[in-house]
């Protein structure tokens, strides 16, 4: 029941995220944006890698806001940025906290660590360097790029850092539920061990083609890979599958329902 409460305070701290990056404030409320949230939530569900959110977005807040899509793609960018800084976090820590169990990924740390550390790079100058949006100004083809563009360019720094501490908000909820969901399973666990499996866990997953809906699957068997099938391997497989089933599959019904019910008169 708690785990399904954080689902819950999950989703309303990506409505702020997105209610921040949206204008005209004046033409909605923040439930229609939570509700916009949630509808998003379905179209993630039936789309790669979970890209379609702005589809159900825009059913909800079509004619009342602009941007829409632009700001879901900010969103979703900041977000990136927090897992892949957690990541990296974690592939440092396991070589100065040592997991038993993680170590298999021992010798890859040093790659891994480096690999993240160039992506996070790159993602900060998208993120905090407003300079690189020039370059889509030397292409006629990609004239269409203009309003967007101009818009994030409007997005003033405190804004942007809102984004991000709210992502990494998000981010501990899913901690938060694993370690819950860990004391359930009654496996011994520290806190921060639990952080360093989330934040490798969440990190390769990113970066692993998949055409599941919502990526039903993928983390299921990287668990048990990277925990070299052990059983403890198959007790992280079945709570990120449990994580997967309250944060993905009932927000999506609560966003299906939404849109059955979004013409209907009362």
């Amino acid at each position: 029941m708690t785990v399904l409460i954080f689902q819950f305070i999950n989703w309303i701290l990506e409505a702020i995220k997105l209610n921040i990056l949206l204008i005209d404030s004046d033409k909605y409320n923040f439930f229609d944006v939570v509700k916009a949230v949630y509808a998003g939530n379905l179209t993630a569900l039936i789309t790669p890698k979970r890209l379609g959110n702005f589809i159900g977005r825009l059913w909800i807040l079509n004619n009342k806001v602009k941007h829409i899509v632009t700001a879901s793609v900010s969103g979703n960018l900041s977000q990136l940025f927090v897992t892949v800084l957690m990541a990296f976090i974690a592939f440092i820590a396991i070589n100065f906290y040592k997991i038993d169990k993680l170590e298999l990924l021992d010798s890859y740390f040093l790659t891994l660590s480096v690999l993240y550390g160039v992506i996070l790079l790159f993602l900060s100058l998208i993120l905090f360097n407003k300079k690189w949006y020039e370059v889509f100004y030397q292409f006629n083809f990609l004239v269409f790029m203009k309003k967007p563009l101009k818009y994030l360019k409007k997005i003033v720094l405190i804004k942007r850092f809102q984004i991000l501490l709210i992502s990494i908000f998000r981010y501990f909820v899913f901690i938060i539920q694993y370690y819950i969901l860990f004391l359930a399973f009654k496996i011994p666990i520290e806190l921060v061990d639990v952080a360093i499996f989330v934040g490798i866990l969440f990190g390769l997953v990113t970066f692993i083609p998949s055409f599941a809906p919502g990526n039903l699957g993928t983390r299921e068997a990287l668990s048990i890979f990277i925990l070299g099938g052990s059983v403890i391997g198959v007790q992280l497989s079945s709570i990120s599958f449990i994580v997967w089933v309250i944060n993905v599959a009932i927000s999506a019904l609560i966003g299906g329902l939404i849109l059955l019910n979004k013409d209907r008169k009362p």
